[in-house]
């Protein structure tokens, strides 16, 4: 199996570096309790998307800002556009978590980690985490080899 060398070398290190920041970060997420099955507005959802919100700034993410109308959860937004020419790549994902539905089926709260690294709790699992993915990507690189744009929904 060929080794990583240039830019890719650069950014497993940087990940290696700080995967436990990256997982804090997702602990931190996955907490808070913002379900969109509830009605908006919803101040779990609002927080959700401004702790999202926080961690792509963070990571650097450009232009980040929470697009909010009414009636409607919010959104966040970010991008980093400074490679010209170069493709443009779409990370969706959504800050919000999964509803809970019996409780009574829950040895602990679905927002609770299982471990001190956070690896299995509701949330991350299902939502999250694919967003903490994201965001570490575009973080462990100093000069990603391409331009992005991260849309969050809830």
């Amino acid at each position: 199996m060929a080794q990583p060398t240039g830019s890719l070398k650069s950014a497993l290190s940087y990940l290696d570096a700080h995967l436990g920041d990256f997982q804090d970060q997702l602990v931190a997420l996955s907490r808070i309790p913002g379900v969109s099955a509830e009605p908006a507005p919803n101040a779990h959802l609002k927080r959700s998307a401004e702790a999202t919100a926080e961690v792509m700034r963070a990571a650097g993410i450009e232009n980040v800002r929470i697009l909010e109308l009414p009636g409607v959860h919010p959104y966040v937004y970010g991008d980093w556009l400074k490679k010209p020419g170069a493709p443009t790549i779409l990370l969706y994902g959504h800050h919000d978590v999964q509803p809970e539905g019996r409780p009574e089926k829950w040895s602990r709260r679905p927002t609770s980690p299982l471990s001190a690294t956070g690896v299995s709790t509701a949330g991350h699992r299902r939502r999250q985490g694919r967003v903490m993915t994201h965001v570490a990507a575009v973080a462990s690189y100093s000069s990603p080899p391409a331009s992005s744009r991260s849309t969050c929904a809830s």
